[in-house]
């Protein structure tokens, strides 16, 4: 029973860090900062994890791995466990056992680990980023602390992996759009209907005015046709 429920935590706990993972990266900074002047302690929180997002990361994969690592080390012992009971009141031979047990735990632990584990807290953190990443904040943060000289190494080895390969390590996740990005982004908000399509098309022809030249929108000087105040109005809509 012990190993079951040691099994059951491990699922959890690869769950949790995979749906950290997602939700740190799908989630936006300015979707932290608005719930944080709501009140949202821990979305403020969450906020000051995206300022090191890589070495969060690192500690998410940490924790996925060494929690399937020991899904890999407990699971079958676990379901074997759990059915020596119906093995023994069935005289299932010994050697028979251990090739049923070794059958039905790998699958069992697989499907528990990819559906619990994995899917659903993907699939959790991506659409509701805000929500989740406030949920995982503070014990992202205790894991982060207790394994960081662990993460310091591992870091420090992937850099020199990739500077081997000629690939040089970038600094940190930039959270900037640029423009273009910016625009498609209040598109898909518009279209989506998170802003109203009005909306949408003010920030867009905010970018587009930025590529427009006076000539477009003034007349030369030379080209204006003026109205002198001290002279007739007939003769100069004549001349006009």
């Amino acid at each position: 029973m012990l190993l079951l429920l040691f099994t059951a935590f491990l699922i959890f706990a690869n769950g949790f860090f995979v749906a950290a993972e997602f939700a740190l990266v799908k989630v936006r900074s300015t979707q932290l900062e608005v719930e944080a002047e709501r009140g949202n302690r821990m979305a403020g929180l969450a906020r000051g994890l995206l300022d090191h997002l890589d070495s969060y990361l690192s500690a998410t994969q940490l924790g996925i791995t060494l929690t399937s690592l020991g899904l890999g080390w407990v699971g079958e012992p676990a379901v074997a466990s759990a059915l020596a009971p119906l093995f023994a009141m069935l005289e299932v031979p010994e050697h028979t056992t251990h090739q049923i047990s070794l059958v039905v735990g790998f699958s069992a632990i697989s499907f528990f680990h990819i559906v619990l584990g994995e899917v659903a807290p993907k699939s959790l953190a991506i659409a509701r980023p805000v929500v989740t990443s406030s949920i995982v904040a503070l014990p992202m943060r205790v894991f982060h602390w207790a394994t960081y000289p662990f993460l310091i190494g591992l870091n420090a080895s992937s850099n020199a992996v990739l500077r081997i390969v000629g690939v040089e390590p970038a600094g940190t996740h930039s959270l900037a759009v640029q423009g273009e990005e910016l625009v498609r982004i209040v598109e898909e908000s518009a279209a989506g209907g998170t802003i109203s399509v009005g909306e949408g098309e003010m920030v867009s022809n905010v970018f587009a005015f930025s590529h427009r030249v006076a000539r477009e929108i003034m007349v030369p000087r030379n080209r204006v046709d003026g109205v002198d105040l001290l002279e007739p109005i007939a003769p100069q809509l004549a001349r006009a």
